[in-house]
C-alpha cells in the first residue's frame, strides 16, 4: 500500500503543478481580456494604458527614467491624461489609498516633480536612494501618502498651499515643508493661487533645474524674472537663493536654532 501511494503522490504533485500554472495562465489572459489594457514603456515611464479609457496610470520608470536626476510626473503620456503614480487591482478596482507601488528604483533620481495633484501609492520612492524631496502642486490626502514613506522622502508644496493647511509654523516635523523657490505665472486669475511650478533648493546656492515654459494662450513666454514688473531677469547660471539664516523657536520648554524659512519668487513675463 505505501508503495502504491508513493506513485499516486508521485504522479499527482506534477499534475498539480501543471494545473497550477495553466489556471493562473488563464486568469491573467481572462484579466487582460476584462480590464483591456496594455502595459508599454513611453519616454521616462512604463504606462499602464487601459483600452477606451481617457486615462493611465504609471506603473514604473524605464532605464531611461531612473537615470534622470529630476523625474517630471506628467500631466499627460501620449496625450492621454495620467491618472495615478500606481496602479489599480485589476480584481478590487481603483482606490486612490490603495494603490499598487510603482516600480522605481534609481541610484540617480534626487528630485520628483508633480505637474498635477494625482493620487499616489506611498511607496513610489522606497527604492531611490537619492530622493530625499517631492514637489507636489496643493495639500491634500494624495500627496500625505508621500510623507515619511518609505526610507523618508520630504514633501514640498507651494507656500500659500503649506500655509492653509498648517500656518507658518514651517518646522513642524512632519517631513512636510513649503518650498523656497517659487514660480508665478503672473497675471490675473492664474491658475493654483498663481503658482506656475514650485522647487526646494540650498541657501545661498544656484537653482539647478530649469522647468518647462508655462503656456498662456495669445501669449509668447519671455523668460524669468525677480520682481513682477519683470525688470530684471534671473540668471541660473550665477544668481543665487539667499544666504542661509538661522533662528530661534520655541520647543518644549526653552527654545532650538532653525533654519528660517525664505522664499524666492520668479516671475514669468508674457509678450
Amino acid at each position: 500500500m505505501k508503495h502504491v501511494a508513493s506513485k499516486v503522490i508521485a504522479i499527482v504533485i506534477p499534475l498539480l503543478v501543471v494545473l497550477n500554472f495553466v489556471v493562473l495562465g488563464v486568469l491573467a489572459c481572462t484579466e487582460e481580456l476584462r480590464f483591456g489594457y496594455e502595459d508599454r514603456e513611453s519616454g521616462d515611464f512604463v504606462v499602464r494604458f487601459y483600452k477606451d479609457k481617457d486615462y493611465c496610470e504609471i506603473i514604473g520608470t524605464t532605464e531611461q527614467g531612473n537615470n534622470q536626476r529630476f523625474l517630471i510626473i506628467p500631466e499627460y503620456i501620449e496625450g492621454v491624461k495620467v491618472r495615478a503614480l500606481g496602479c489599480k487591482s485589476l480584481l478590487s478596482g481603483f482606490n486612490p489609498s490603495n494603490l499598487t507601488a510603482p516600480d522605481i528604483a534609481s541610484d540617480v533620481i534626487e528630485k520628483a516633480y508633480f505637474v498635477i495633484d494625482i493620487p499616489v501609492s506611498g511607496n513610489s520612492f522606497i527604492n531611490c536612494t537619492k530622493c530625499q524631496k517631492v514637489m507636489y502642486p496643493t495639500v491634500n490626502s494624495d500627496s500625505d501618502r508621500l510623507s515619511g514613506s518609505g526610507r523618508g522622502t520630504d514633501v514640498y508644496y507651494p507656500r500659500k498651499s503649506f500655509e492653509s493647511v498648517y500656518g507658518t509654523n514651517y518646522t513642524q516635523g512632519y517631513r512636510r515643508f513649503p518650498a523656497n523657490v517659487s514660480y508665478y505665472y503672473n497675471y490675473e486669475d492664474s491658475a493654483n493661487d498663481g503658482y506656475y511650478w514650485i522647487d526646494d533648493c540650498e541657501y545661498g546656492g544656484i537653482i539647478e533645474y530649469i522647468p518647462p515654459e508655462p503656456k498662456r494662450e495669445g501669449y509668447e513666454f519671455g523668460g524669468w524674472y525677480k520682481e513682477a514688473e519683470c525688470i530684471n531677469a534671473w540668471n541660473f547660471d550665477t544668481d543665487t537663493l539667499p544666504e542661509e539664516k538661522k533662528e530661534l523657536e520655541a520647543y518644549g520648554d526653552g527654545f532650538r536654532e532653525v533654519t528660517a524659512y525664505q522664499e524666492t519668487i520668479l516671475y514669468a513675463k508674457w509678450v
